[in-house]
């Protein structure tokens, strides 16, 4: 049987994970790795305070620009890139960010990415190629799927 409490070495805090209206819920239950017996213990009295009808607080997602998503990757790939790749990454999302960095990361769609491209194509004298779109969303994807890997921990 598994047990709902777990450790978390990156940030060094044991956890409850609960089922609360059909969704996944982790809330902090104590620090510290020796510590398993309190948490067993936390996790415990979480549970009955549950069962008594309590509830648990949710915490809301991070508010987090696209101007903080980029920089954090663009750090992220400068340390573990090859400089070609962080140069490429850097010369697409720099001024994408100055267009969208004030857009919270939530709020960021496919269409900001196409919309800009499009835009930066016309400046040009030419109309955005599929290809041209497909390069320039590429760093944009990776950022962005950077950041939802490191928010949920994998």
């Amino acid at each position: 049987m598994a047990r709902g409490f777990f450790y978390r070495n990156f940030d060094g805090w044991w956890y409850a994970q609960l089922t609360i209206d059909g969704g996944r819920v982790q809330r902090k239950l104590v620090k510290g790795r020796a510590n398993e017996k309190q948490a067993e213990e936390a996790y415990i009295k979480l549970r009955a305070e549950l069962l008594n009808g309590a509830e648990v607080p949710v915490a809301p997602a991070p508010s987090v620009t696209v101007a903080e998503v980029i920089d954090r990757f663009l750090d992220h790939s400068q340390a573990n890139h090859k400089a070609a790749t962080f140069q490429y990454y850097l010369s697409y999302l720099v001024p994408f960010a100055k267009a969208h960095g004030r857009l919270r990361s939530s709020e960021l769609k496919a269409l900001h990415a196409t919309a800009w491209m499009d835009k930066k194509a016309m400046k040009r004298g030419r109309g955005a190629r599929s290809s041209q779109r497909s390069s320039a969303r590429s760093p944009g994807r990776k950022s962005k799927g950077w950041s939802t890997k490191r928010r949920s921990g994998s």
